[in-house]
């Protein structure tokens, strides 16, 4: 019983590797630029899809929002994480989507392309779309995540858009593509962070074997003299 649970701590402590951690959005929302129409001034996030165009009007932009509430990591430190989104119908090979850091706040059932987040234009990621949909787009976002968790910037989620058009008509607005929202039927679809944290060096497993033999010898040493006294 006794080597039992010694086997049981060792193996509980040569399992503790990296730690992979999958997070679903917390909100999302697709949104069409402040242009006057009807669309400019309507909220998309009950809908299943994140509807992405130049513009549901010649004039718009429509883009969508995605957010991830963190969850805790020990240390904080990020080796990796990317942003999935499961792209469902519509493809035009070449076109380029890219990923934004909001730098406001929102909330998914009221934004509208009138009261859209403000983000920073610098690109965080970008992906070029092939010819095939039904299939899982990925961002590396390691960068701003880490940033989220050094506390650099706040967490208002993502901006997507399209930033190049490879038809050269940027002004087309009927090849629009879906990405799936959170409200989408599938879970498998909806958008997913996932986050990665670094593998302990070997020189962390020795110390902690040998922090454990230490335990289990001061352990019987105990007993001994428990039992001789």
């Amino acid at each position: 019983m006794k080597k039992l649970g010694f086997s049981v701590l060792l193996f509980a402590v040569l399992s503790h590797g990296a730690q992979a951690t999958t997070v679903t959005a917390s909100q999302d929302s697709a949104i069409t630029a402040d242009d006057g129409s009807f669309w400019g001034n309507y909220a998309m996030g009950g809908l299943q899809d994140l509807h992405i165009n130049p513009g549901m009007t010649m004039e718009g932009m429509n883009a969508g929002l995605v957010q991830f509430d963190l969850p805790d990591l020990a240390g904080n430190v990020v080796s990796s994480a990317t942003l999935m989104l499961f792209h469902t119908e519509n493809s035009f090979a070449g076109d380029v989507y890219t990923i934004y850091r909001n730098t406001e706040a929102w909330d998914e059932y009221s934004v509208t392309g009138a009261t859209r987040p403000d983000y920073d234009p610098t690109p965080l990621a970008s992906i070029t779309l092939d010819a095939n949909t039904h299939t899982s787009r990925y961002f590396d976002v390691t960068e701003i995540v880490q940033d989220w968790y050094d506390g650099t910037y706040a967490n208002y989620g993502f901006t997507v858009q399209r930033s190049y058009d490879a038809s050269g008509v940027n002004a087309d607005y009927s090849d629009y593509i879906f990405f799936a929202s959170r409200e989408n039927a599938n879970p498998a679809y909806q958008p997913i962070l996932y986050i990665n944290q670094p593998v302990p060096e070997p020189e962390t497993y020795a110390m902690m074997l040998v922090g454990l033999a230490l335990v289990a010898t001061w352990s019987r040493q105990r007993k001994i003299c428990e039992t001789t006294s």
